[in-house]
C-alpha cells in the first residue's frame, strides 16, 4: 500500500467540522421562502406553484454567486470528509477559500487535516492564516499548540502557548501544557518558575493543581533539587497514594 493510501486510511481526530457563518448568505431566505410556498399552496396551487418557481430562480442565482459556489465547495469537503477521502475534502476546501478567504474557521479545518497527513509546513501556514485574522482565538491557539505535543515538537509547543495573553498563560490548563513541554525539553528552571507560583496560589485541591505539584516535584527532580523534590512527592503519595509513577520516584531517590 502507498504512502498516501495508508494516509488516507487512517482517520483524523474526529470532530465536528464548523459550518463557516460567511457561507450562510443566502440560506434563511430561502427556509422562510420555502415555508411561505408551503403556505401559498394550502391557500391556493398555482400562487404556491409560482412561489415555487420564483423560489427556483432565486437558488439559481444564489448558487453562481461567490458565497454560493464558496459553499458548494465547502459542502462537497465535507462529504468527502465523512467518506474519509481526504485529499479531495482538502480540495474542495482550499477551492472555498479561494473564493472566500474570508471564511476563517476553514483554515484550521486544512491545518488538522495537513498534521494528520504530516505535512507540517503546510499544516503550519492554514494556521497562521487563520491568526492573521483571528489573533485573539486563544482556545484555537491551545489546539494548534497541543498538536505540537502530539508529534514530540514540545519547542514548537513552547512557542506558540508564550504567545498567549499573560492572563491566559496563568490559567491551570495552560500553566500545566507549558510545564509538560517545558521538561520535556529539559528546560526545568523555567518550568520550576511558572510552576511555583501556580502551585501557591491555588489552593483547592482539584485535578490541575495535582497535575501542577506532581509537574513541579519532577521539575526539582530534573533540576537535581533531590530534597525539595523529595518533600513534595512525600507529601503526594501521603494525600494520593499510587499517583501517576510517584512510588517509584520516591524508592529511586530513597537508594540515593
Amino acid at each position: 500500500m502507498s504512502e498516501e493510501m495508508e494516509q488516507e486510511s487512517r482517520e483524523p481526530a474526529s470532530y465536528e467540522l464548523p459550518w463557516p457563518r460567511e457561507l450562510s448568505q443566502g440560506l434563511a431566505p430561502g427556509l422562510l421562502w420555502a415555508v411561505t410556498s408551503f403556505f401559498l399552496f394550502l391557500v391556493y396551487f398555482w400562487y404556491g406553484v409560482a412561489s415555487l418557481a420564483l423560489m427556483f430562480i432565486f437558488f439559481q442565482t444564489q448558487r453562481n454567486t461567490p458565497v454560493g459556489r464558496a459553499r458548494r465547495f465547502y459542502v462537497q469537503g465535507r462529504q468527502e470528509y465523512r467518506k474519509k477521502n481526504y485529499t479531495e475534502a482538502l480540495e474542495n476546501f482550499h477551492k472555498a477559500l479561494e473564493i472566500k478567504p474570508d471564511a476563517t474557521v476553514i483554515y484550521p479545518v486544512i491545518g488538522d487535516l495537513y498534521f494528520f497527513r504530516e505535512e507540517i509546513a503546510k499544516a503550519k501556514k492554514a494556521y497562521q492564516d487563520y491568526f492573521r485574522r483571528m489573533p485573539e482565538d486563544h482556545d484555537m491557539r491551545i489546539w494548534y499548540a497541543g498538536k505540537f505535543l502530539e508529534r514530540g515538537q514540545f519547542a514548537e509547543a513552547v512557542k506558540e502557548l508564550k504567545k498567549l495573553p499573560a492572563e491566559v498563560r496563568r490559567t491551570p490548563q495552560v500553566v500545566n501544557l507549558l510545564a509538560l513541554c517545558l521538561l520535556k525539553s529539559d528546560q526545568n528552571k523555567e518550568a520550576i518558575q511558572i510552576l511555583e507560583p501556580a502551585v501557591r496560589k491555588n489552593e483547592s485541591d482539584d485535578e490541575h493543581l495535582l497535575t501542577s505539584r506532581y509537574f513541579l516535584a519532577k521539575a526539582y527532580l530534573q533540576d537535581g533539587q533531590k530534597e525539595t523534590a523529595r518533600t513534595l512527592l512525600q507529601k503526594l503519595e501521603e494525600e494520593h497514594p499510587g499517583l501517576e509513577d510517584v512510588p517509584q520516584l520516591l524508592s529511586s531517590l530513597n537508594k540515593q
